[in-house]
Parts: structure tokens; sequence; C-alpha cells
């Protein structure tokens, strides 16, 4: 899949259309011009910027090191762990 198509992929999965990528990608905090270049082609998409989408995607709080984003954390663990088995 190309980094166009997975960020289409990313703003689908929160509702925008395809001609929208730009307002999903704000959720990245990508401008506008960079986002027309990873369209291209001209520019990929960073392994930061494909972390963060899994990130909005799973409703994980940001990084703070704090006992309430370990919580929700262990929490994602605990139930990766069940279906896993």
């Amino acid at each position: 899949m190309s980094d166009r198509d997975l960020l289409e992929s990313f703003a689908a999965r929160l509702g925008y259309p395809p001609h929208q990528t730009a307002k999903a990608a704000e959720l990245l905090d990508l401008k506008a011009r960079t986002v027309d270049r990873i369209r291209s082609g001209e520019r990929p998409l960073t392994q930061t910027e494909k972390l963060a989408m899994s990130a909005i995607l799973a409703d994980l709080p940001a990084w703070d090191d704090s006992e309430s984003a370990w919580a929700t954390i262990e929490k994602l663990q605990a139930v990766k762990k069940l279906f896993a088995a």
C-alpha cells in the first residue's frame, strides 16, 4: 500500500472522505503542503507519523508517563493478551 493510500485509509477510518484527507492529517500536525507532497509521492510518511496514526486510531493518550497513561496502556496490553490466547 502506498503512503498516499495509507493516509487516505487513515482519514477514512476517522470518517473523512478522500477529498478531506488534509483534515485528518491535521491530527498528525501535518501542514497542507506536506499532505500534498505525501499524496504526490514526493515525500514518504515517516515511521513516527505511521505510529501516531496507529495511536490516534487506538485512542491512546499522548505519552506523558503519568499513572493514568500507564493504566490505559496496561489495560490495552491485557486485552491484547486475551485475544492472542
